[in-house]
């Protein structure tokens, strides 16, 4: 029991223990940091959400010259109603409305069909019809739904009598109405990304162990390398399983395939610099910033519902291309996949070259070009990298 009691106070009092705690202590205190400020201000801001409606009414002739628009009438009731909740806009046409839409600039569009005052008048029921983008963020399409259950309330309530107005919902880019695939670009993202987490903690160890054989820069060019072609067979396991259990063109998967695998080496600079900077906390860093670009993605929350400093980050963020492109890729979209592949391209440009300067700095520090010290191994005896363990008196046990 002697021997049982000073083995774990060795274990209790290792360094490593001090970093098990802090981890331990931050990882929460990130995440709830991150995620509960964000969704109490998207709460707050259901009044960014934008309405479009397209009043197509053409209206009749009361036989004196007037024209009865009913449309029109119940255009203002709607804005009258909810005008102080959301956001209407009835100034564009319905292809004005509907490419807004497809930009996710609006997030509803309400179209009052060209016969609504002729059925109205009668006793018909006129169908009006809400467009959805079947990509947008999740929380604005919940938020959709209740939008039209009030504006159907309202033009009831409006038109008066017995007639009822009936409604469709057609959406672009529709999802099916999948779970798996609206949240899809959303996890194939954050698995690329975590992919790239462990892929940098790996080769920042193959670095620091070939470095001082290799030389510096040219370590981290093979690393480099490697890296890159890493991203593209890492991805494959994963996307097969979201191919069988969807049903996509195979040259969409191609698509959402390369998106994926310059996430994964984009978020192995990321990592790789955060390593770095600090090898002992850097983990620590790249999960705050995995955390901070879930939240940018626009998966869960639209660019127009985000924390500010959110919303900047999303400008900044593979996370918000990888999600916009692969849902373009597999559901369609404005602007196209490509451009937001495009977006990831030149982010990566921007973190490679940050790493290099991060790496020529760091590693200039480091005497005799010895590895630096991370939490994963401590440094090299006989030319091996030691990993950390328990030690005792200043030896190795």
């Amino acid at each position: 029991m002697k021997n049982f009691f000073a083995g774990f106070k060795s274990f209790a009092l290792d360094k490593m223990t001090v970093g098990l705690l802090i981890f331990g202590f931050m990882y929460p205190l990130i995440m709830i940091g991150i995620y509960v400020p964000s969704y109490a201000h998207a709460s707050d801001s259901m009044g960014q959400i934008t309405v479009a409606i397209v009043n197509d009414d053409a209206g009749n002739d009361d036989g004196e010259g007037n024209i009865n628009n009913m449309g029109a009438m119940v255009s203002g009731y709607i804005i009258g109603g909810l005008g102080s909740t959301f956001k209407f806009v009835d100034s564009y046409t319905f292809d004005e409305a509907m490419s807004k839409l497809q930009d996710k600039k609006v997030d509803l569009v309400v179209q009052i069909p060209i016969d609504f005052t002729d059925k109205v008048n009668a006793a018909k029921v006129p169908v009006i019809t809400y467009h959805e983008n079947g990509t947008a963020a999740s929380m604005t399409l919940g938020v959709s739904g209740t939008i039209v259950n009030y504006v159907q309330n309202i033009i009831n309530g409006a038109i008066g009598g017995t007639t009822l107005v009936n409604s469709t919902i057609e959406k672009i880019n529709d999802t099916g109405g999948q779970m798996q695939n609206q949240i899809g670009p959303m996890f194939l993202v954050v698995a690329s990304y975590s992919c790239g987490l462990m892929l940098a903690n790996i080769l920042m160890r193959m670095i620091d162990g070939k470095r001082k054989k290799l030389g510096r820069f040219k370590t981290l060019a093979m690393a480099q390398i490697l890296g890159f072609l890493a991203s593209f067979i890492v991805p494959l396991g994963g996307l097969a399983i979201f191919a069988l259990v969807g049903s996509f063109a195979f040259g969409a998967l191609v698509q959402v395939w390369l998106v994926m695998a310059f996430i994964i080496f984009a978020s192995l600079q990321i990592n790789l610099v955060c390593l770095y900077i600090s090898p002992s906390f850097g983990s620590l860093f790249s999960i705050a910033l995995m955390l901070t670009q879930l939240m940018a993605s626009g998966a869960v929350i639209s660019r127009a519902m985000m924390y500010p400093f959110i919303r900047f980050i999303s400008y900044i963020s593979p996370h918000f291309y990888a999600v916009e492109g692969i849902g373009k890729a597999l559901f369609g979209g404005g602007g196209g996949w490509f451009t937001d592949l495009a977006s990831i391209w030149l982010i990566c440009a921007v973190l490679l070259t940050a790493l290099v300067g991060v790496y020529a700095l760091m590693t200039k520090k480091t005497a005799s070009d010895q590895p630096l010290a991370s939490p994963f191994h401590e440094g090299e005896k006989d030319g091996k990298i030691i990993d950390n363990e328990i030690q005792e008196g200043g030896v190795i046990v």
